[in-house]
């Protein structure tokens, strides 16, 4: 008796774990990151994370052309504001801009004025001067409240390293430190 009860709850259990749908699968949010699919261009939109206190308006991105040196990328942005609201764009110095005319020049670097909710839609187009990791920087102001988000804009298959400051020195016992001068 103790070995056909056994044997039930063995093969009760070998059911359940090779079932490949749990029920509560269903219920389980995806820890995928924040990527997109679009059937009109095929390119992924990326999701920028929102802050609970930042200006509420959302942002997604996508890269339109593979990234080269010297060659044009061009990056489609989409901003979703519930009001009036502004962003603001600026590159690295690694990166030529060409905006296009919704953008106006100000002391920051260009802005453009959302002036109604929903969605607008912009392509803005960068030139790498070289390989590594380029950054293009959006701050939104909504409701006098300001987010500030980073467009990575990887060129090269070189790994980004970060810079190092300071000297490589091995001690006597053979531990290598960076030496960093003091201020």
């Amino acid at each position: 008796m103790k070995q056909h009860f056994l044997l039930s709850v063995m093969t009760l259990v070998a059911v359940l774990t090779s079932s490949h749908t749990f029920a509560h699968e269903k219920s389980v949010p995806s820890a995928k990151p924040a990527l997109e699919k679009t059937s009109k261009q095929g390119k992924p939109w990326l999701r920028v994370t929102q802050k609970h206190n930042g200006s509420g308006v959302q942002l997604r991105y996508r890269i339109l052309s593979e990234p080269r040196v010297g060659q044009a990328v061009r990056v489609q942005i989409e901003l979703a504001s519930g009001g009036e609201a502004l962003a603001s764009l600026r590159v690295d110095k690694s990166l030529n801009l060409n905006a296009g005319a919704a953008w106006q020049k100000s002391s920051t670097g260009l802005d453009m004025p959302l002036t109604k909710p929903g969605k607008t839609y912009q392509t803005v187009v960068v030139t790498p001067d070289s390989d590594g990791l380029h950054f293009i920087y959006l701050t939104t102001t909504q409701d006098s409240k300001t987010s500030v988000a980073s467009i990575a804009i990887r060129v090269g298959d070189a790994p980004i390293a970060a810079p190092t400051i300071g000297e490589k020195v091995t001690t006597p016992s053979g531990e290598k430190i960076i030496s960093m001068p003091a201020k």
